[in-house]
Formats: structure tokens, C-alpha cells, sequence
């Protein structure tokens, strides 16, 4: 019985798990004594053997011009196995895809066009609260040459509000300048603090929600947006790291 729960778990019906253990017992056999160890019917084995040896687990062995059939070895149920794992990985993703559970893969957006830059700042704007702390690390003066509107409209957001606020700026002419002119709102939740100068940066860094984006100025403006918890606390870790050591102002 416990044999013939496993073939059964492994796909065959009853009649194949039969046929198949009369086969490993007393194969190599014609169907007439397969059918008689298995204690079924002769007319009712021709489908069973087609079944079985399309699924592998049935071999035909020619004899002295008569057709005999035998079970595979016990042992293919294991490379089997091995191989729906395999293939179950593969698939894995697609199967958590369909049902909507959070991707092991995170989710990565890459948007490089001024237009679609400037919705994704308006988007994080949209979301900045007086719950939930967004960090920011930035190289003002790259924001302001390449993107000044995004720069500007940051600026308006944050006016009277108490948005809940971190900001790493790079301490150069615009960073100080900057830092000035935010810091005489003297908002309760607004923090900023310069990196230090041997330290340069180019980009801007934002940590919101579970999402980690990382605007580039370089040559143009682009923004990647990286959707996955476990990066984004690890990102978090580093701009802690940085936060610590940054001067206060």
C-alpha cells in the first residue's frame, strides 16, 4: 500500500501503479501475465502500457520475436523528482506573479526621459508625510543644473509643512546655500546635515516607502527606482552610517 501511494503521488491511477509494481516484480513479462500479476483485465492494460511508457516508467524489451515489457528502475523516480524541482524553481516566479505575493525578484524601473524624471519626483513628493521619514542624499548642485525644477518643487512641498525629513547634502557653494535657506524654515521634522568634502557625490539618493531611487545628472537626467524591502534597509543602513558622521547645521 505505501508503494502504491507514492506512485500514485508521482501521477499513475490505480491501474498504472498496479501494472508497474507487477512489472518491477516480474518483468521483463508479456501483457498476458502482466495482466494476470496485476490482477486486472488483458483488454483494459493496452491504454495503461501506452500511458506508462509515454510517462517513462515502462520499457518495451523485444524477446525471440515477442514483445515483453519491464518497469524502469526504481531510481528514475528520483532523477525525476530532481528534475520537477528544477524546472519548479524556474517557474517559481510566475507562479507568485499570478497570485500577486511579493516577487523574490526585486523590482527594478528605469526612467529616462525628462518628462517620465519629473513624474517620478512628483510621485515621491506626493508621498512625503508626517508618519513615515523619506531620507534624502544629494548633490544639490547637480539637481539644480540638470533638473532645477525638480529642485524647485521639492522646495514647495516642503514650505510650512511637516513632512518627516532627512537630508544628506553635499557640502559645496549650492549644498551650503541650500542648507541655509531650508534651514531658516526651522521645520520640527525637517533635518539636514552636509556630508563632509572628501566625500563628493553626483547623484541623488531617496529612501521612501520600500524604495530605493537613485537619480544620475551625468550626462542626462535619469532615475532608477529599485522596489524591494531588504535593499532598501540596507540602503537605509549606509545613509545611517553617513547620517552619523555628517555635520550638523
Amino acid at each position: 500500500m505505501e508503494l502504491r501511494n507514492f506512485l500514485e503521488q508521482m501521477g499513475m491511477n490505480a491501474k498504472e501503479a498496479s501494472l508497474y509494481l507487477a512489472a518491477l516484480e516480474h518483468g521483463p513479462a508479456s501483457i498476458a501475465a502482466l495482466a494476470h500479476y496485476a490482477e486486472e483485465k488483458r483488454s483494459t492494460l493496452y491504454h495503461v502500457i501506452d500511458s506508462l511508457r509515454s510517462k517513462g516508467y515502462l520499457q518495451v524489451v523485444p524477446h525471440n520475436k515477442r514483445v515483453l515489457y519491464d518497469a524502469e528502475r526504481p531510481q528514475s523516480f528520483v532523477t525525476k523528482l530532481h528534475a520537477r524541482e528544477r524546472e519548479l524553481e524556474k517557474l517559481l516566479p510566475k507562479f507568485l506573479a499570478l497570485k500577486n505575493y511579493e516577487s523574490p525578484v526585486p523590482k527594478v524601473t528605469v526612467h529616462d526621459t525628462i518628462s517620465s524624471v519629473a513624474n517620478t519626483y512628483e510621485e515621491i513628493y506626493s508621498q512625503l508625510n508626517a508618519r513615515e521619514e523619506t531620507q534624502f542624499l544629494t548633490s544639490v548642485a547637480d539637481l539644480s543644473r540638470f533638473a532645477p525644477k525638480v529642485l524647485y518643487e521639492y522646495v514647495a512641498h516642503m514650505k510650512f509643512k511637516q513632512h518627516k525629513v532627512r537630508e544628506l547634502i553635499y557640502d559645496d557653494l549650492h549644498g551650503r546655500k541650500y542648507v541655509r535657506e531650508m534651514g531658516a524654515r526651522a521645520l520640527k521634522n525637517h533635518h539636514i546635515r552636509l556630508l563632509p568634502k572628501q566625500f563628493p557625490i553626483r547623484n541623488d539618493l531617496i529612501l521612501f516607502a520600500n524604495k530605493v531611487a537613485l537619480a544620475s545628472f551625468v550626462q542626462r537626467p535619469t532615475i532608477t527606482v529599485i522596489e524591494d524591502q531588504s535593499i532598501h534597509e540596507t540602503v537605509r543602513s549606509l545613509f545611517e552610517t553617513a547620517w552619523a558622521s555628517a555635520q550638523k547645521v
